[in-house]
């Protein structure tokens, strides 16, 4: 699990990944550091640390409970509402739910609790979850998703 440690690592001199996020969230809880700057973060109730990725072979099966298990040994924040272990989550499922997202079709919050709930074990990654309760048919994109995702694209090319 060597490769792992380069998106879970907390060190003293060293953060990777998880380890990054952990220690961002810990200088604004604990530390106060966005409290000037922006005074919603005193009303945060969720924390949902996301690795994203663009290497699936960080969605294969236990590579998120090693994840969780690192985690746990981080240093502890004194966080009030709920603070969820890391979840990983590879590029090409953020894309293929972006359409959704961007329509609040699907609710990026409630998937997470969601997935965080159903795999209690933490063994099935994020894509696994997507791919059992909200895929569609597989490889399908909907003309109108085709359309969100790259018109902008098309648009730039035919200008130049």
């Amino acid at each position: 699990m060597r490769s792992v440690k380069k998106i879970c690592l907390y060190t003293d001199k060293k953060r990777k990944g998880a380890g990054q996020l952990h220690y961002t969230v810990e200088q604004i809880v604990n530390n106060h550091s966005m409290d000037a700057i922006d005074n919603g973060v005193l009303s945060v109730e969720n924390i949902f640390p996301i690795i994203i990725t663009t290497d699936r072979a960080y969605s294969a099966i236990g590579v998120q409970m090693y994840v969780v298990n690192e985690f746990s040994k981080f240093p502890k924040i004194n966080f009030r509402g709920f603070y969820a272990t890391p979840i990983i989550i590879d590029f090409d499922t953020l894309i293929d739910l972006s359409y959704r997202l961007n329509r609040r079709e699907l609710h990026l919050e409630s998937l997470l609790l969601d997935y965080l709930l159903i795999n209690k074990t933490r063994l099935a990654p994020f894509s696994n979850y997507i791919e059992d309760n909200y895929k569609r048919e597989k490889g399908k994109l909907l003309d109108n998703e085709i359309r969100y995702l790259f018109d902008d694209i098309v648009k730039d090319a035919q200008l130049s």
